[in-house]
């Protein structure tokens, strides 16, 4: 979104009109800022945003083009109308079973199919690397033809050199979702906590606070893993942590992975997931190490083996 008003703030010959949630922009000459926060209150008021307001405020404003930032295209709209897609989730070889995740499960398959039914109807789309253009025309049924790629850059140091530490240290920067799959480091800890020779710790950018979080927290606890919740940390934290950690990314959804991306710059060694997403964006990466998603075993061999590499 930041990107997209940076543009706009610089093109002083044409008027915008912005169409946000909880996004705090301010309107200027050629921007003017329209903030619906009811948008999302509930899944309700979002497909009325969706399927009434945006058509009839189209119509009202009358613009040459429609940017939409939020995966789904406008209905009803007959301007040339340009999508940018980047939840993987509709697209995702996973399925959602609906009795464990059934606001995820919702999501794939009843906001998903009607994602992918809007997007049959738009003029372009806009995805961030290949494996999702195709897994858009794989799962919409549409020639790539109007999917445009963009990849995502990622800002990180100039500083590259690896930091040597005494101990291996595993680092994975990511929110307590289910997919996200924490879990499956904590099971691959307690069967290299089995062993009793090899010397290493996890970092995790999480408090133990909330649901999920405190969970995870409690069982680090209990079977006393090297495990530490490290909380939020700025942008130069983690590109410390990229220069002296290992990455494990065991995360089975994703659009990119941004810190695949940025773990790369620094030439980290990294232990991912096998997915179609991550055989994508490592295709040509060297030092990496596949895991099966679900396989607490498979992974424990993986950190086995990056301990005794580095």
């Amino acid at each position: 979104m930041q990107a997209y008003f940076q543009k706009a703030l610089e093109d002083q010959e044409n008027e915008y009109f912005f169409v946000v949630s909880k996004v705090e922009l301010k309107s200027c000459r050629n921007i003017h800022i329209i903030k619906l926060q009811w948008v999302k209150k509930s899944w309700l008021h979002r497909l009325y945003c969706d399927y009434v307001y945006m058509p009839r405020l189209i119509e009202r404003i009358d613009p040459i083009r429609v940017l939409s930032l939020q995966n789904m295209g406008i209905r009803y709209c007959n301007v040339p109308q340009t999508v940018y897609v980047h939840n993987a989730i509709p697209f995702t070889e996973y399925q959602f079973q609906f009795l464990s995740d059934p606001y995820l499960w919702i999501y794939q398959n009843i906001i998903g199919r009607m994602i992918c039914d809007s997007l049959k109807d738009v003029d372009e789309i806009i995805v961030q690397n290949e494996w999702m253009r195709d897994a858009v025309v794989r799962e919409c049924g549409i020639s790539n033809d109007s999917i445009m790629i963009d990849p995502v850059k990622v800002n990180v140091d100039e500083e590259k050199t690896r930091i040597r530490t005494k101990l291996t240290v595993f680092f994975y920067p990511a929110k307590a979702f289910s997919f996200k799959n924490h879990q499956i480091i904590i099971e691959a800890c307690k069967r290299l906590n089995l062993e009793k020779k090899y010397s290493y710790k996890v970092a995790f950018t999480l408090t133990g606070k909330g649901k999920i979080e405190h969970r995870l927290y409690k069982e680090v606890q209990k079977y006393k893993l090297p495990i530490e919740f490290v909380g939020f940390l700025d942008k130069k934290e983690v590109n410390g942590y990229y220069r002296k950690s290992i990455l494990l990314f065991p995360s089975y959804i994703e659009t990119v992975g941004l810190p695949l991306l940025e773990a790369m710059e620094y030439d980290a060694p990294i232990i991912v997931s096998d997915c179609l997403y991550s055989r994508s964006i490592l295709e040509n990466y060297d030092n990496v190490y596949f895991f099966e998603k679900d396989d607490c075993m498979n992974l424990a061999e993986c950190m086995r083996q990056a301990v005794l590499r580095y």
